[in-house]
């Protein structure tokens, strides 16, 4: 039998914090280290972390759409169709954003300018995954 512990671990809004914290960690802590680490190295640094943070974060935004989406489909409130909106706006930036700056710092592509772009467009993604996670304190 589950715990009623371990059901609330996996609520809505825990979900969605867990995706604010990460997101605040990778703007304020870690894209900032990218320019630390020296350039004979950023390659390796960088392949590692993507495929660490994938293990980890990947089933916990898997989760947050799974748990979105099924909250439109059931709820279809006003809040319901923000918090989905506002998380295809944080998929949109990651999927035709984020995720091509990754690739040219894989590919070592004007590395230091797709750092910066990198963290400068990333504060976009960390407000809307903000928003997302305020959305339970209305």
């Amino acid at each position: 039998m589950i715990s009623s512990k371990f059901s609330t671990l996996f609520t809505s809004e825990s979900i969605d914090f867990a995706m604010l914290v990460f997101l605040w960690i990778v703007q304020i802590i870690i894209y900032p280290s990218f320019k630390e680490v020296a350039k004979n190295r950023i390659l390796i640094w960088h392949k590692n972390y993507q495929s660490k943070v994938c293990i980890i974060m990947g089933p916990i935004m898997l989760l947050q759409i799974y748990m979105i989406t099924v909250d439109l489909i059931t709820d279809s409130s006003t809040l319901s169709i923000i918090r989905f909106i506002l998380l295809m706006a944080s998929w949109f930036l990651t999927v035709f954003i984020s995720v091509p700056l990754h690739k040219k710092i894989e590919s070592n592509n004007d590395l230091q300018g797709s750092i910066e772009r990198l963290i400068q467009t990333n504060l976009f993604r960390t407000f809307t995954w903000t928003a997302i996670y305020l959305t339970h304190l209305i």
